[in-house]
């Protein structure tokens, strides 16, 4: 069958070849096509290669204003998730609300977490440009919200509403690209991708404190609204998708969202993030009734959703059948996995310095500044090396290695770690993530075909999503926990414990000689444990990596 296809976001008109399952861009099949297409590659693997590919790329010169566009997009969305870092107190100070620090960062966190499920979904429904200006719109409007914020309840919701529409860009950029240059050069265009993820959130923190100084916590927020403004235009201007011809109304495309497994997923990330917030926050025992009231909120809310996906949604979130595959199962828990490993280094080396070994936040930033650099760096070496060998597998596999070992040469820090150490492992660590998330992007694309490619990637950036809460919230449970028990073994009754645990900052200073040691070490002590179950997360993703099967990358 031969039809006319318009090229994907650049509007030139070509002649499709005769291959009935090529689909118009941004538009989707039955879910009984889906099923079919999956089921039929669980039993033969191979039926991959006949899908249709994207055989060479577009010269950049023609799509360098859409992806400077899509890139400013990213800078700004991980800038906004980074740039509380230093502005936490100066908000809580002015609204009076301290015992809500720890949301300015989790209610971001959150809106990324709940909504990216829907955006590959959303985007097959209703196009592309309608899905990235949806969330080009949420995200400009939070941040908006912020520098305006009147409360600190506002500023929390603003936060939200950001992290909603920041979730959003990050998986439609993914999306867009991935239908716009061949598989072969997808990890290159990723690691460009990355690399200005990576310039934002580094620049975030530095960047919102030293504006925060001069003019104050609202121009953080603030001065993002004009990078913002000309990437929208560059969107509206470039971004030019055909969606399928259809008689259906507004409402009847929105009916078709999956909406029950969408609240389902919310109520489950959102009561999981809350329980353990108050455990660890707010210092309620697991067997206070709002604790686990929530945590059985979570459990039941999260079989709810995979019911409803299996069973009840005509157009589901997530394809179970997917998870099903081999490969994408596996790449998906993969990504979780590489996540919570991540950010349970990202949240434990810092408290290393600043209370083991009593850095300041600027020398705490000099000695991390070496590993934002070579994460970039690794996810732009991933996707040069797969574009000039055309494979994969064996990168993915030594390059899981890398974040392992560092898990594990981080237990043998101490109280005089050379300095030079911390600077070569945090590096080697986030060169190995950077490498893996981006041969893992690609591994999954290269398992499924295009049909399911949009659902896929957003799958992927959810379960992303997924390991950034569970690596937060479960290694901040662990060492509190484990905190607690080492003071109370080592300082026995003294009243100072939960101060210690608290206000570290604040009564360490003020410690006797004897007392202090005693404290530094019980925190060494919690934050090895941390590191331990980094260790055997590293170690469960290398296997996955091990178990993930290898695609020949189409394009030149």
């Amino acid at each position: 069958m031969s039809s006319s296809v318009t090229t994907p976001l650049l509007g030139a008109t070509q002649q499709a070849k005769n291959i009935s399952a090529t689909p118009n861009y941004g538009t989707t099949v039955s879910d009984d096509r889906c099923a079919t297409d999956i089921e039929a590659r669980l039993i033969d693997p191979s039926i991959v290669k006949s899908q249709p590919t994207i055989e060479k790329d577009k010269p950049f010169r023609e799509i360098a204003l859409l992806c400077s566009g899509l890139w400013t997009s990213v800078f700004c969305s991980a800038l906004n998730a980074s740039i509380t870092a230093n502005l936490q107190v100066d908000i809580v100070s002015y609204f009076k609300a301290g015992h809500l620090a720890s949301w300015l960062g989790g209610s971001y966190l959150l809106g990324v977490a709940a909504l990216t499920p829907l955006w590959g979904r959303l985007s097959d429904i209703i196009g592309r440009r309608s899905a990235i200006i949806c969330a080009m719109l949420l995200f400009t409007t939070g941040t908006l919200g912020c520098a305006i914020a009147p409360s600190m309840s506002f500023i929390l919701g603003a936060r939200l509403l950001a992290g909603c529409g920041g979730g959003g860009l990050l998986t439609i950029t993914a999306i867009i690209i991935s239908d716009l240059v061949s598989l072969k050069s997808r990890g290159l265009y990723q690691g460009y991708v990355n690399l200005l993820f990576g310039a934002g959130s580094a620049t975030g923190a530095v960047l919102g404190g030293s504006v925060a100084d001069k003019f104050g916590w609202r121009w953080a927020f603030g001065m993002q609204i004009v990078p913002l403004s000309v990437s929208f235009l560059l969107i509206l201007w470039k971004v030019r998708v055909p969606v399928k011809s259809t008689n259906e109304t507004s409402l009847q495309l929105l009916k078709r969202i999956d909406w029950y497994g969408f609240v389902s997923i919310l109520t489950s990330i959102t009561s999981l993030m809350v329980s353990l917030s108050l455990h660890t926050s707010s210092s309620l025992p697991w067997s206070h009734p709002a604790v686990y009231s929530l945590l059985i909120v979570f459990a039941i809310s999260t079989a709810i959703f995979w019911y409803v996906e299996g069973h009840v949604a005509e157009e589901p979130l997530i394809s179970l059948s997917l998870l099903k595959m081999k490969t994408p199962g596996l790449v998906l828990l993969a990504f979780m996995l590489l996540t919570m490993s991540t950010f349970a280094r990202l949240f434990m080396i810092p408290m290393y310095l600043h209370i083991v070994r009593g850095y300041n936040g600027s020398q705490t930033g000099l000695i991390l500044l070496p590993s934002s650099i070579t994460g970039s760096a690794g996810s732009l070496f991933a996707g040069w090396y797969m574009r000039h060998t055309g494979s994969y597998r064996s990168l993915n596999i030594w390059s899981c290695l890398l974040p392992l070992y560092a898990s594990l040469s981080f237990l043998t820090w101490g109280v005089d770690t050379n300095i030079h150490r911390m600077w070569i492992e945090t590096a080697i660590a986030s060169w190995g993530g950077g490498v893996v998330i981006t041969t893992f992007l690609t591994a999954l694309i290269a398992s499924v075909d295009k049909e399911n490619m949009a659902i896929s990637i957003s799958a992927s950036y959810m379960f992303r999503s997924l390991g950034q809460v569970l690596g937060v919230t479960l290694t901040r449970a662990l060492q509190q926990g484990i905190l607690s028990w080492s003071l109370g073994n080592r300082l026995g009754h003294d009243s100072r414990i939960p101060e210690i645990i608290k206000r570290p900052s604040v009564i360490f200073p003020t410690l006797p000689t004897d007392v202090h040691k005693e404290a530094v070490l019980a925190y060494l002590t919690s934050i090895d444990a941390v590191f331990v179950f980094a260790s055997i997360v590293g170690f469960t993703m290398m296997l996955c990596a091990l178990g993930m099967r290898s695609y020949e990358l189409p394009g030149r």
